[in-house]
């Protein structure tokens, strides 16, 4: 095991695999993270998944559109599913300052070339009969929104990071050691590591 590497990304759920992911498609191999415990298996795994594009913010917004995209391109990559289920995303406004913002915000995101529709209330009822549409003003309609399988998220990012041959510490059981690394993943191999090893890193 090297006693040092370039880049040492600490926790392993969807954030610190996303910049594993990203660094590798730029060329980093020098490259370790590090996880106590199971991969994404912290706030990552009681997360809602959500796949969405509205925001106030448009970095924010792209972000979350190239976020999208990306699940699409890993199980490209991988032959995985992400569990992707995009049934679209139907914005109501009770009110017109409301209406006001969905206004902006579609402009927004039509400027950020995001495939919405603006809906008269008559168009909301066609397109879900079941909504109650007293009291409305209107609405936006995004034909991504939806979600993915956090379960099997994860599982593809674990299976791209193993194809990459990037190098996965983790702790499989909570120990009194101070140094709680016990082995070392690095493709398909299995290496046990002493704890005196571990005091390396």
């Amino acid at each position: 095991m090297k006693s040092s590497v370039k880049i040492a990304i600490i926790g392993g759920g969807i954030v610190g695999c996303s910049i594993l992911y990203h660094l590798t498609r730029r060329g980093w191999s020098n490259v370790v993270l590090l996880e106590r415990g199971e991969l994404t298996a912290g706030s990552t795994w009681h997360a809602a998944a959500s796949m969405h594009r509205l925001h106030s913010n448009p970095n924010i917004a792209r972000l979350q559109d190239y976020s999208n995209a990306l699940y699409r391109k890993l199980e490209a990559e991988t032959g995985q599913s992400c569990g992707i289920h995009t049934p679209g995303g139907l914005y109501l406004a009770s009110s017109r300052a409301r209406m006001q913002e969905l206004k902006i915000q579609y402009s927004r995101s039509k400027y950020l070339g995001f495939d919405v529709q603006l809906l008269s209330v008559d168009e909301i009822k066609q397109f879900n009969p079941l909504v109650d549409t007293e009291g409305l003003h209107g609405g936006m309609w995004d034909p991504e929104d939806g979600h993915v399988d956090d379960l099997l998220d994860r599982n593809v990012a674990t299976l791209q990071m193993l194809q990459f041959a990037l190098k996965c510490i983790r702790q499989e059981e909570p120990g009194p050691s101070q140094h709680p690394v016990v082995r070392i993943a690095y493709l398909h191999d299995m290496v046990n590591m002493s704890e005196d090893e571990c005091r390396i890193i």
